[in-house]
C-alpha cells in the first residue's frame, strides 16, 4: 500500500486493538485489524473488511443497550439510516437546532425519541410510516454497555463489554 499523504511505501501490521474513534463513538474497539504504517510521515491506516457490515452491527448493538442513547449514539443511528438532522427534526417535530443540541450533548436525547430513532434502526427503513406496536420489545431487550469489540471473522462479531 503506498501512502497518500507522501507517496511512501506503507508497512502492515495486526492491531491488537484498535480504537475505532472514526465511528463517531468513544467507546468502539476492533481487534485483529490490520493497520498500515508509513515510515516516512507516520501516517497510519486501518484496513477494516466488510465496513458495512460493521456499522450494521454496531447498529444492533447500540438499539439494544439498556441506557438512553448519548448525543454521539444518536447521531450514529441517524446517519446510519440515511437521514440528515433536518429530516429526524421534520419527522419528529422538532426544530433543526433541537436535534443539533441532542447530538452535541448540550440537551439530552427525549425518551420518545430515542425510542423512535431505535424502532427505525430496527425496522430497517428510513422512510416508513412506524406503528407502536413493537417499541416493548425495544424496551425489554435493553443492555448495560460498558465499551464495545469488534472483530471479523467472515462476518463482524461484537462483544459487549458489560459494566
Amino acid at each position: 500500500m503506498i501512502c497518500s499523504h507522501c507517496n511512501s511505501k506503507m508497512t502492515a501490521q495486526k492491531s491488537g486493538r484498535y480504537h475505532y474513534v472514526e465511528s463517531g463513538l468513544t467507546n468502539i474497539y476492533l481487534r485483529g485489524m490490520t493497520v498500515w504504517s508509513c515510515p516516512e510521515c507516520g501516517a497510519e491506516e486501518i484496513e477494516i473488511p466488510d465496513p458495512a457490515g460493521l456499522q450494521d452491527a454496531l447498529a444492533r448493538v447500540l438499539v439494544s443497550k439498556e441506557s438512553r442513547l448519548t448525543g454521539k449514539e444518536f447521531r450514529y443511528l441517524r446517519t446510519h439510516l440515511g437521514h440528515s438532522g433536518a429530516d429526524i427534526a421534520a419527522r419528529f417535530a422538532v426544530s433543526r437546532e433541537t436535534v443539533s443540541r441532542w447530538e452535541t450533548g448540550a440537551l439530552k436525547v427525549p425518551g420518545p425519541a430515542d425510542i423512535a430513532l431505535r424502532y427505525m434502526v430496527l425496522m430497517g427503513k428510513a422512510n416508513y410510516d412506524y406503528k407502536v406496536t413493537d417499541l416493548n420489545e425495544i424496551l425489554e431487550s435493553r443492555r448495560r454497555i460498558k465499551y464495545l469489540e469488534a472483530k471479523f471473522q467472515n462476518e463482524w462479531k461484537i462483544e459487549n463489554k458489560s459494566a
